[in-house]
């Protein structure tokens, strides 16, 4: 599984949260061995079986137990000028939003421009990833393909779940922690630097002051 290219554009008539992307393969590609990959994915990675709901008022995350990932497969090989109608059905996954309680967030769609050449769009909610989950993902994806391919088993780390990130980061950034007192410390400099008359941001940072005035002795208090 050899992907040449991805290009990204923003689904800007959905929401600026939502994003659609395609990536161009290169060469044959087995339909049946991606879904498989994305099953195996989906189980993988519990953000991609995440709903996110309200209880008492409040966001809550609700990981299911299991959820397909599904393929949508386009065969556009038969028509006169393929690469024009694939971004006709680029331009119309971008008119697709998303239901936060109703996972999956993410929608696959796999475009057949030629026996070796696919263009494969994802679109997603930016709730479930960013730039730097996808770069995982794909990492993973190729390594399930040649694995499934070749009857094997993916060498893949173990999967690190966001929770875990999350209890340490609000460890580290509680008030008390060495790893607060530092940074703060050192944002804290870099404000006061700004505050300088000679200072290229100085003008900027005073309107933003001005503005946020009453935000400002708490802030500083707490520091």
């Amino acid at each position: 599984l050899r992907t040449v290219a991805g290009v990204q554009t923003c689904a800007l008539p959905i929401s600026r949260h939502v994003w659609t992307t395609h990536y161009r393969i290169a060469g044959p590609l087995r339909y049946d061995v991606l879904q498989l990959c994305l099953d195996d994915l989906a189980k993988r990675h519990e953000v991609l079986r995440t709903a996110f709901t309200t209880v008492d008022g409040r966001p809550v995350p609700v990981v299911l137990p299991a959820i397909r990932l599904p393929l949508e497969v386009h065969d556009l090989s038969a028509e006169s000028d393929p690469v024009d109608a694939a971004k006709g059905h680029e331009g119309e996954v971008n008119t697709h939003s998303f239901d936060i309680a109703q996972p999956p967030l993410v929608r696959f769609t796999l475009l057949k421009l030629s026996e070796n050449e696919h263009w494969l769009l994802r679109s997603f909610h930016h709730i479930v990833a960013d730039g730097w989950s996808w770069g995982i993902f794909f990492r993973d994806l190729a390594r399930l393909y040649e694995a499934h391919v070749d009857n094997g088993v993916a060498a893949l780390e173990s999967p690190r779940r966001y929770l875990h990130y999350a209890v340490w980061q609000r460890a580290m950034f509680a008030p008390g922690h060495p790893r607060y007192r530092r940074d703060l410390s050192w944002w804290m400099d870099q404000v006061l630097a700004s505050l300088q008359p000679t200072h290229p941001h100085a003008r900027r940072l005073l309107v933003w002051c001005s503005r946020h005035a009453r935000s400002l002795p708490r802030f500083i208090k707490r520091w």
